[in-house]
Formats: C-alpha cells, structure tokens, sequence
C-alpha cells in the first residue's frame, strides 16, 4: 500500500491533531483514512461537481470541446491554490489501507483525466477543506459509521452495547441531538443498570460494540413527550444558565477560542454559573 507525505500548513496539522484527541484514535492515520473514506466525493475536488459541469454544459457545447471546457473551469474554479511562500509547513504521513484504496483509485482518476499536479496536492485539497469545516460537519464525516448505525439502532429500537469513556454499556438509544447549531452531537439514551433516566452521552466518544437486533425495546408515552421536547429544543441538555453564558462567548466572536476545549464546560448538568468570557480571554492571552 501507499505512502503518501503531505505537506500542509502547520495551523492545519494543529487541527488535525486536535481532531484525532477529540475523536479518540490512536493512531493518526485511522483520521485520516475516515476523512478520505467519507470525504473524498464531497470536498471542492470532486467527481460529483465535475459531473454537474459536464451536465450543465452538455447541451450547450460540442462534445469536441467539452473536455477543454470543463478543464478550463476546473483549473479556474475548483483546483486548489499553491501553498504561499513563507508559510510554516510541516508534514503528514498518510498510509492508503484497505478501507481507503478504492477511494484513493477513484482520486486518481479525477488526477489523470484533469492534469492535477499529483496524489499529494488532491490530498492536501481534503485535509485542508476537511480542516475548515464546522465541528458539527467533521462528526458527520468522521463518524459517519457510528451515525449510521445508531440511526437503525434508534429507528428499530435496538438494544445497543457500547463502550463509553471506558465502561461498557448496553443502552436504548432514543435520539441524536446537537442543543446548539454547529456543535458537537450527543446521543440520548437510557443506560439498562441506571433505568428511568435520560442520559446525554457525547457522540465523539461512543464506540460502537454492537447493535442487537434480536433485543429490543419500547418507549413509554411519558418518555416519548419527554425526547419530543428535545427534538423541538423546547429543552436542552444545556441547563440555562451555562446556556446563556455560551451565547454570551459566540455573540462576542469569540467562537475559535471557546472551541473545542471549553465546550465541556459549558456542557455539564449542574447550576453553577460558569464565567466562559473569562475562560476566553484567559485562553486569548496564553495564545
């Protein structure tokens, strides 16, 4: 299999670290491999987007000419800009496996048939768009697996077996939730050892051991008007007052530097108030 040395600027690599302690891999090629599984046929440099020029354009100009044409576009429009000179870069090693080999073969045909300059400068168009995206997209990329199976698991109400933050849970997952806009998701479950309370369990670190799809389980009406007033954020698994302070911070711009490390914070269970604008400033002045 290959290797694949991609040089990107540091503020990049700094987030793919960041990204790989949130989701909680080992070994940084397990992200990278889940991003260009999920990502390869939805970022700028895709085959979906050329196919929708080429549609576009059919009709209108010879098929003699379309290629040019769509080449042209594509080197104006959608090939990635060189890295600016004296911008701090390091590299990142990506190894193709298994799980990503035909994803990779598919990038390389979009490289010859368009001229790009080589593997390495589609890749580091991925890493690069991935990197720039809303938190709350890079969960749908990045455990787009998990998303899925928990989706069935809600739908047929299956019993789910887990392991979360180290201890293995068997679950009913109820629904799928993020109580602000752009931020992490979390699902709402019912832990079988711990009855009759809705849990909040963050998305980012459920790993999935299993779906039993030979137990299931009934929802109660009580419960049931319980999740609808989640799914219409008639309530959140946000208490107000910390709520509130959050808001504070994003309406303050200050949205870089209360992510990701003080969304925990924000996110607990209790009545204490906590001072976000001070954690964000504090944050500001140590960077």
């Amino acid at each position: 299999m290959k290797n694949y040395r991609i040089t990107l600027p540091i503020n990049i690599i700094k987030i793919l670290e960041t990204d790989q302690s949130y989701f909680n891999f080992d070994v940084k090629n397990e992200l990278y491999s889940r991003i260009i599984k999920n990502y390869y046929n939805k970022f700028p440099i895709n085959r979906k987007r050329i196919n929708k020029i080429e549609k576009v354009l059919k009709n209108k100009i010879s098929s003699k000419h379309l290629d040019a044409v769509v080449k042209e576009l594509i080197e104006i429009d959608i090939k990635p800009a060189r890295l600016k000179r004296g911008i701090k870069t390091d590299r990142i090693s990506f190894k193709v496996t298994n799980n990503t080999s035909k994803h990779v073969e598919k990038l390389e045909e979009i490289l010859l048939k368009y001229d790009f300059e080589s593997m390495i400068y589609i890749l580091r168009e991925i890493f690069i768009s991935y990197a720039n995206l809303r938190l709350l997209d890079k969960e749908k990329i990045v455990l787009q697996d998990e998303i899925s199976e928990l989706k069935i698991a809600i739908s047929k109400q299956f019993e789910t077996k887990i392991k979360y933050k180290g201890k293995v849970m068997i679950i009913y997952p109820y629904l799928l939730t993020n109580p602000i806009d752009d931020f992490s998701s979390y699902l709402l479950a019912e832990d079988i050892e711990d009855p009759g309370k809705i849990k909040a369990l963050k998305l980012s670190e459920i790993k999935i051991k299993m779906v039993d799809e030979f137990e299931s389980f009934t929802i109660s009406p009580n419960k049931e008007i319980a999740l609808n007033k989640y799914r219409t954020k008639e309530i959140s698994i946000f208490n107000s007052k910390n709520a509130e302070e959050f808001l504070k911070v994003l309406e303050a711009n200050d949205l870089g530097y209360a992510l990701p490390y003080l969304l925990d914070e924000a996110r607990n269970n209790h009545d204490e108030k906590i001072d976000l604008s001070k954690n964000v400033s504090t944050k500001k002045q140590q960077s």
